[in-house]
């Protein structure tokens, strides 16, 4: 796929049912959609709070996408961006020499870590190579772990995808109460989205990317 910078992207906003986040082995669900009209398809991304300031990301492309048609053709991820908000959209610093991520082997993609941003507003990855690429349909997986600097409540989740000129996107707001039972159903606010853009639209993958030479890693990797 034929690699170029980054235009700015435009999330949708979903709103996450569920464990508030300061409780341990919360799990919440998002889906990343095209954002773009070169884009299409979506991502399926599940996020849970390990432990205090400890994080899981998993990112799979959904298979039921082989079928699309009258659209552009759904291309791989090669980035990744992950940021955390507290109350007011405030952004939430992570650790970065905490923080790794990577795909998983499968379909034509080989597994391999992933390049770890050194910013700390978000959790940032890139692909080394084309190879190493996150499959659109779910024939491999991106795995990561995301070690925030403090102890903040995470009030929201942004994830934002790209891969050359698309991009998928999914806002998540995290409850501050918790519901009676079970992690509840994903249903869009407009009210968070008002909020959020002012805060996401600096998060753009806006990056030109230099790839590095050196030959993907051959063991699978886990986070």
């Amino acid at each position: 796929m034929h690699r170029i910078t980054y235009a700015a992207l435009a999330a949708g906003a979903l709103l996450f049912g569920g464990a508030p986040a300061q409780a341990s082995h919360s799990t919440f669900q998002v889906t990343a959609g095209a954002v773009n009209g070169v884009s299409s398809g979506s991502y399926h991304v599940t996020v849970e709070h390990v432990s205090d300031m400890t994080w899981s990301v998993r990112i799979r492309g959904e298979a039921a996408d082989r079928s699309l048609s009258g659209g552009p053709a759904k291309g791989s991820v090669d980035a990744v961006n992950i940021g955390f908000y507290g109350a007011n959209w405030s952004s939430l610093a992570i650790q970065p020499s905490q923080t790794s991520g990577g795909v998983t082997g499968g379909g034509s993609f080989l597994a391999s870590t992933w390049i770890t941003s050194s910013r700390t507003k978000d959790a940032g990855f890139t692909s080394p190579s084309p190879m190493n690429d996150l499959d659109p349909f779910g024939d491999n997986e991106f795995l990561a772990s995301i070690m925030m600097a403090s102890p903040d409540d995470v009030q929201h989740i942004n994830v934002a995808l790209a891969g050359g000129v698309q991009q998928w996107a999914g806002v998540a707001s995290v409850p501050v109460d918790p519901p009676v039972t079970g992690t509840g159903d994903l249903t869009p606010e407009p009210v968070s989205l008002a909020l959020a853009l002012p805060g996401l639209l600096p998060l753009a993958l806006l990056l030109k990317r230099r790839r590095p030479g050196a030959a993907p890693a051959e063991a699978e990797w886990s986070g």
